[in-house]
């Protein structure tokens, strides 16, 4: 009986660090309180649909930005502003 040989796990960080400061600063500049596709901001953003997802699930669970329909999120205004 062969057995294959599994490999070693890596212990390198991922190409793209799903969130960052500098990931976070960058979407957060490319929205607005209007509303902004989702595509658009990949787009404009550079970054993988992936790390954009992330962010922006990150952002709405903190409540800074709302998943609208037709995959459109908007940022929402910061209290006391």
């Amino acid at each position: 009986v062969m057995l294959l040989e599994q490999p070693e796990p890596s212990h390198e960080p991922p190409d793209e660090p799903v969130a960052n400061d500098r990931t976070l600063a960058k979407i957060l500049d490319l929205l607005g309180v209007s509303a902004t596709s989702v595509d658009e901001l990949i787009r404009r953003s550079q970054l993988s649909p992936a790390a954009v997802m992330a962010m922006l699930l990150m952002l709405e669970v903190a409540g800074r930005v709302e998943m609208l329909p037709g995959n459109m999120v908007a940022l929402l205004a910061e209290p006391g502003h």
